[in-house]
């Protein structure tokens, strides 16, 4: 068991470097998704799911209730939602820079 604990969390530790990669340095400072008009939603997007992230970790590994688990189910319903919402305005939102990177794509992959 203390294995796929440790493989868990180096997963989660290596999902959570990529994805702050991901929203800081490309989002944020790279590319500047927020100054643009068509990519505004997908910054909220983002935003959203940035704000959702450690909530989803600290009710499903941390709270010891059912009522934890299903809050904390609902939580990544939600998500899921947003990461849909963002996936289909992805090539809208990113016109003013000739579309994805197929790099970047591969990281939100």
């Amino acid at each position: 068991m203390e294995i796929a604990l440790l493989t868990a969390t180096v997963l989660l530790g290596l999902f959570v470097l990529l994805a702050l990669f991901d929203g800081l340095y490309l989002h944020l400072i790279r590319y500047r998704l927020y100054e643009h008009k068509e990519s505004r939603n997908e910054h909220i997007s983002h935003t959203i799911r940035a704000v959702l992230f450690p909530i989803i970790l600290y009710v499903l590994y941390l709270g010891n209730s059912d009522s934890a688990f299903y809050i904390g189910m609902a939580l990544v319903v939600i998500d899921i939602s947003v990461l849909g919402a963002d996936a289909y305005m992805e090539k809208e939102s990113r016109v003013f820079m000739g579309g994805l990177p197929k790099w970047e794509y591969i990281l939100h992959l």
